[in-house]
């Protein structure tokens, strides 16, 4: 059975500092009259559960519908480092022995923050590329900080050609191997797509 490990889009939700509103609007209404019910959405593309193109980062780097899909599809482990302040390659070295390409990080035991959460070192994710990983999640908004203009973490995912999944709903999911479909919508010249994530057991 599929596990949704994607976060609700609704008006309200926060999003990452400085981003649009998250907006949803009836275009069509039967309730006035209309014979079916349509609607507008105004986003971010990189609201909720997002995967960042490398064209997000790099003038240079692939836009969202130049990804192939299978890279974000797959065998994934989820690795439980909540508590952490930061994501180091001390903790890289110590906690984790990489079986799968992608990994997804549990950082924070509940919901989501945008003022704090922990970041992710360089050396980290280059620990991390060394191990073979091509796909970073997290539950967080971000591996970088909130107020980063440098982004240490997306640009070394850049360098190692690492793609980066942010804002997961990790609540609840165990430290084990799962199968992951994290899809984004096939969005010409993008930066970044909502994705509808979701993980089950592998078998």
């Amino acid at each position: 059975m599929w596990i949704d490990i994607s976060r609700s889009l609704h008006e309200g939700m926060e999003v990452f500092p400085g981003d649009s509103e998250f907006q949803y609007s009836k275009e069509l209404n039967m309730n006035k009259g209309s014979a079916v019910n349509t609607g507008t959405i105004k986003m971010n593309t990189h609201t909720g559960t997002h995967l960042d193109a490398p064209y997000h980062y790099d003038n240079n780097g692939r836009k969202i519908n130049e990804l192939d899909i299978n890279e974000v599809c797959g065998k994934a482990e989820v690795i439980d480092l909540t508590g952490a302040e930061a994501v180091t390659e001390e903790c890289i070295r110590e906690k984790i022995p990489v079986r799968t390409d992608i990994i997804l990080f549990r950082l924070k035991e509940k919901g989501t923050s945008f003022s704090t959460y922990p970041p992710f070192t360089a050396e980290a994710v280059k620990t991390l590329a060394e191990r073979g990983v091509r796909v970073i999640g997290v539950d967080t908004p971000s591996v970088d900080p909130a107020s980063s203009e440098e982004l240490p973490a997306h640009h070394m995912c850049r360098n190692e050609n690492m793609l980066i999944l942010e804002g997961l709903n990790l609540e609840g999911i165990k430290e084990d191997m799962y199968e992951l479909a994290a899809m984004p919508l096939n969005l010409f010249e993008a930066d970044g797509s909502p994705v509808r994530a979701a993980l089950r057991r592998w078998r």
